[in-house]
């Protein structure tokens, strides 16, 4: 998937990069995964694409299977945006 971004020795990653990684640990297609946080698999698709961003919705699901916060959600979208502008 293209969920991060690299320029000039710098990365950034999306959270999308990191919901890659819980479907791979749990061994869950993205069907599979989609249902276990109540969104659509093309929802779903875009997020892991690096396409949308976490919304509300997604981070009460996240936060609720996983006991990660909504707060370390939202904080990975916002440095991802950060690290992007900066390699602009």
């Amino acid at each position: 998937m293209n969920n991060y971004k690299e320029y000039k020795g710098k990365m950034a990653f999306h959270p999308g990069f990191y919901l890659e990684e819980i479907m791979k640990e749990e061994k869950l297609d993205i069907k599979e995964f989609a249902s276990k946080l109540k969104i659509s698999p093309d929802k779903l698709s875009k997020i892991l694409n690096g396409k949308s961003d976490i919304d509300e919705e997604i981070a009460n699901e996240l936060s609720n299977n996983y006991q990660i916060s909504k707060d370390c959600w939202f904080n990975l979208q916002k440095t991802y945006k950060e690290d992007i502008k900066g390699m602009l």
